[in-house]
């Protein structure tokens, strides 16, 4: 797989890459002014709203019977050259890693 073969979502927008970004495209995208706008519309975002999307983000890449899961164990172990089984342990670690319980303690551990 190439990086053509993805789309790619930038600030909520679709790019479609054959090569390196190039210089016009990451002009418009890294705008400054662009993302300080994007920086304070987030800010307006509840922390408990953004730890949801991260949690169920995480439970479809980790579901077994999903496609992400299906098509990352059959190409993870020959690309990463770890066992399938070593692939799926990164699975269930990421997926615990990103519940909602998990990720408000790392944040309350940043706030300290």
């Amino acid at each position: 797989m190439e990086l053509k073969d993805f789309p790619h979502y930038l600030f909520g927008k679709t790019y479609h890459f054959e090569g390196e970004i190039d210089q016009e495209t990451a002009a418009e995208v890294f705008d400054p002014a662009r993302l300080n706008q994007l920086s304070h519309a987030f800010m307006d975002i509840p922390v408990l709203n953004v730890l949801s999307m991260l949690e169920e983000t995480s439970r479809l890449l980790c579901d077994h019977s999903g496609r992400y899961y299906r098509q990352a164990i059959e190409i993870f172990p020959q690309s990463l050259q770890y066992s399938p089984e070593m692939v799926d342990f990164g699975f269930d670690v990421f997926r615990q890693a990103n519940t909602r319980d998990m990720l408000t303690r790392m944040l309350w551990q940043v706030g300290k």
